[in-house]
C-alpha cells in the first residue's frame, strides 16, 4: 500500500490546505492543493509558509476539480494518495438525487487518478446524505472506475462535536479512507 510519506497527494476542494499541510508534515513529496477560489489557493500557499514548509515545493491550483481529474486523466497522471472534501452538494433535502450522482462521478474520476494501492480519502459534509448513502456512492463509483475499494476507515462526528438525537441534521460529517486495488 502507498501513502503519504515520500508519495505524491491530491487534495481536491483544498480550501486553505489544512489536509495539504498535514500531507507536507507526513513527508509527502509533493501535494497539489486544487480549489476553484483563488482566494483560499492563496491562503492555502500562506499556510503552507506559516507551517515552515517551502510552498515552493508543491503545487496550487485554481481550477474546477472536475476539470483538474479530466487534466490528470488525459496525463495520465496518478496519485498515493487522493482527497475528496467537496462542499455540501445537497444543502437541502430536493437535491438528494443531484448530490448522490454528483458524489458518485467525483469519487469515479477521483479513483482513476489513485496509484494501485493507493489511497482514496473522500468526505462529505452534506446532512440530508447518510453515511449509508454515502457508502453506497463510493460503492457505484468504484464500479464505474473499475477499480476496487477496501475500506480502511469509515468514521463520523468525533466526540468533540456532539449532536443532539432529536436532530439528525447535525450529524452530517462522513469520512471514508480506502486502498484503491
Amino acid at each position: 500500500m502507498s501513502g503519504v510519506a515520500d508519495g505524491e497527494v491530491l487534495n481536491l476542494y483544498s480550501y486553505t490546505g489544512g489536509f495539504s499541510i498535514a500531507a507536507a508534515l507526513g513527508r509527502a513529496t509533493r501535494v497539489v492543493s486544487v480549489d476553484i477560489a483563488k482566494g483560499a489557493i492563496e491562503g492555502a500557499r500562506e499556510n503552507f509558509a506559516l507551517n515552515g514548509i517551502d510552498p515552493a515545493g508543491h503545487d496550487f491550483v485554481v481550477q474546477d476539480c472536475f476539470d483538474y481529474l479530466a487534466l490528470c486523466a488525459r496525463e495520465r497522471h496518478q496519485f498515493d494518495l487522493v482527497i475528496v472534501d467537496p462542499p455540501s452538494f445537497a444543502p437541502r433535502e430536493k437535491a438528494v438525487k443531484k448530490a448522490l450522482n454528483a458524489y458518485t462521478k467525483l469519487n469515479e474520476k477521483a479513483v482513476r487518478q489513485v496509484r494501485p494501492g493507493g489511497l482514496l480519502a473522500s468526505a462529505s459534509c452534506s446532512s440530508h446524505i447518510t453515511m449509508e448513502m454515502f457508502l453506497q456512492s463510493l460503492r457505484e463509483a468504484a464500479a464505474e472506475a473499475r477499480r476496487p475499494l477496501r475500506l480502511l476507515e469509515v468514521r463520523q462526528e468525533p466526540v468533540d462535536h456532539p449532536t443532539p438525537l432529536h436532530f439528525p441534521e447535525g450529524r452530517y460529517l462522513k469520512f471514508v479512507l480506502a486502498i484503491a486495488d
